[in-house]
């Protein structure tokens, strides 16, 4: 028995008024019971109680350290309630990391929701570009979009696919005209998204033969979020590959026009993460829950609504 069980043991001989009484209690031997007090009186260099054959009474250092471990027991027990308690009731604060880039828009959304499902958790959001690290970033959950994900210690759930559409603004393509095949790419101004799941702007296309990567070409902008590659989008600067949450408004009320329908565009799978499927806590299991119902039929009806537009 470590000091806590022995102070625990130590209480309840003193509440009980004997060894043996607080055995009983305690259902184990009477021995164990005179042993702990015994490691409590060697460690503490302090006898705690006067023995006799018919009692026990506390002695002064007794009676002090007595009070002391009452307090620290019933520290360890709050503790220890406290933590079981976040297995079971969602709550405290859920610290998201997120992949700077595509998916800004719906992983605000989906934030905002959960939060109005769960009022008692806080939660902290952070969109980097930086090579993720949990447990020094302190994040309980990361969500990623790549096509792959590296090999990883951390445990990791598909969520779905996200399509990309390359568009333009309607005054672009007056102005330069709608590109029909990947070579006519290189005289347009093709925006860059600089993102980890994006390296050097490159973008994944395929059409009948096998899928080839190119370098976005021409005069271009870089940008490192899709909220300013879809404004520069519809100002007019060029053609833009965005994800189609992000595009689909604007193609619907007309402000972007897809280009390149006929091929097939990067579709990148968004994952979510976290570091061990054992003692998962209830927020980041109320989160995963959460992601789970919401996001794959939301990925799906961005992908029926993509494929009904002309």
């Amino acid at each position: 028995m470590d000091t806590t069980d022995n102070m625990r043991v130590f209480i309840a001989v003193v509440a009980a008024g004997g060894f043996t009484a607080a055995a009983n209690r305690l259902n184990i031997s009477t021995a164990k019971v005179s042993r702990s007090v015994s490691h409590l009186e060697s460690h503490l260099r302090t006898r705690l109680l006067h023995r006799s054959t018919r009692q026990q009474m506390l002695t002064e250092a007794g009676a002090r350290y007595l009070g002391q471990c009452k307090k620290i027991i019933e520290w360890i027990d709050v503790a220890e309630d406290e933590a079981r308690s976040a297995a079971v009731v969602p709550s405290g604060t859920l610290r998201i990391y997120a992949m700077l880039g595509f998916g800004h828009s719906d992983i605000v959304s989906a934030v905002l929701r959960f939060r109005e499902r769960h009022h008692s958790i806080n939660v902290e959001l952070t969109f980097s570009d930086a090579a993720l690290d949990m447990i020094e970033g302190r994040y309980d959950t990361a969500l990623l979009l790549a096509s792959a994900l590296p090999d990883s210690m951390m445990v990791a759930q598909t969520l779905g696919s996200v399509s990309c559409v390359a568009c333009a603004s309607p005054d672009y393509l007056k102005r330069f005209g709608s590109p029909s095949t990947v070579d006519d790419l290189a005289g347009h101004a093709c925006l860059r998204l600089n993102a980890p799941n994006m390296p050097d702007g490159t973008w994944t296309l395929a059409g009948k033969e096998a899928a080839e990567k190119i370098r976005s070409a021409g005069v271009s902008l870089s940008f490192n979020h899709e909220s300013a590659l879809l404004a520069a989008v519809q100002g007019g600067f060029g053609i833009g590959l965005l994800p189609a949450t992000a595009a689909l408004p604007s193609l619907r009320n007309g402000r972007l026009v897809r280009v390149l329908t006929g091929l097939t565009l990067q579709k990148l799978n968004l994952h979510v993460m976290y570091p061990s499927r054992q003692f998962v806590d209830a927020k980041l299991k109320a989160w995963i829950d959460f992601l789970r119902e919401q996001i794959p039929p939301a990925l799906a009806v961005e992908s029926e609504s993509l494929a009904a537009m002309p």
